[in-house]
């Protein structure tokens, strides 16, 4: 298992030019012990790698390179802060205040101007700022990797979703707290993504019309919760809805007719 290990991070490091082959073969190296191969480096690795305050070599799990990222820096102080919520805008759906990191959003009111600008002239995006969350909204021309909603069927459904959620709040079904989420009951929520279905489905794709209702109402929550737009209390009995749900939406055109 080791072994494997070691080959997939080589060959992912020949993909990426960091190492080349020169001798031997990674097949017959895969197979065997008795197997040799010969990598010589690039010179690009010292591009890919940055120095880290302490041995890597005694880290256990992935969260030990984020703990020392700020090692030798007072994370609530200056530089370190203003990466940190560049880093969530970029890396996440939506940054939201919370209780334990207050200062971070206050960052965004004091420095939100400057911060949007650094967006859009450098990756044509446009940063939206409420009272309960902040928003990064890309352009047309914006490539900054995956974005919300992508090219598929499912991101179809979730916009019919959120209008959904949107057309519960502003009837009054659902009342947003203080810092603009939403706690539902899971049945309610449950029930509110049945009615997606049972109104749109002869829009969507085969797979997801055909798809029995459970799965659909799994499958869809699942998503939900990636893109953060919810997430399940501890208890499971309730729906966080996070704000993001609130800012987009989608419908099908005024003159489309559901099938019978």
């Amino acid at each position: 298992m080791n072994r494997r290990r070691l080959l997939k991070v080589l060959r992912y490091s020949v993909g990426q030019g960091i190492l080349r082959v020169t001798d031997g073969s990674e097949d017959v190296f895969m197979d065997g012990q008795a197997g040799e191969v010969l990598y010589e480096s690039t010179g690009a690795s010292r591009y890919f790698m940055r120095n880290f305050p302490w041995d890597i070599m005694n880290y256990g799990k992935p969260e030990d390179f984020e703990e020392s990222e700020w090692a030798l820096v007072d994370e609530e102080r200056g530089l370190a802060r203003r990466y940190r919520v560049y880093k969530r805008l970029l890396f996440s759906v939506g940054m939201y205040r919370q209780e334990n990191d207050k200062e971070d959003f206050e960052y965004l009111k004091y420095y939100g101007r400057r911060l949007a600008e650094d967006f859009e002239q450098n990756f044509e995006c446009r940063v939206h700022v409420h009272r309960g969350g902040a928003f990064l909204l890309t352009g047309d021309d914006c490539r900054i990797g995956a974005a919300f909603p992508e090219n598929n069927a499912i991101s179809d459904i979730l916009l019919l979703c959120c209008a959904k959620i949107r057309d519960r709040v502003e009837a009054g079904e659902w009342k947003t707290a203080s810092d603009e989420k939403l706690f539902v009951e899971r049945v309610d929520f449950e029930r509110m993504l049945k009615e997606v279905r049972t109104e749109s489905a002869s829009g969507f794709i085969k797979g997801y019309r055909e798809m029995p209702e459970g799965e659909f109402v799994r499958e869809v929550m699942g998503e939900l919760a990636f893109w953060t737009f919810i997430k399940l209390s501890e208890n499971g009995q309730q729906v966080v809805v996070y704000p993001s749900a609130g800012k987009v939406s989608g419908a099908y055109p005024k003159d489309y007719k559901p099938e019978e």
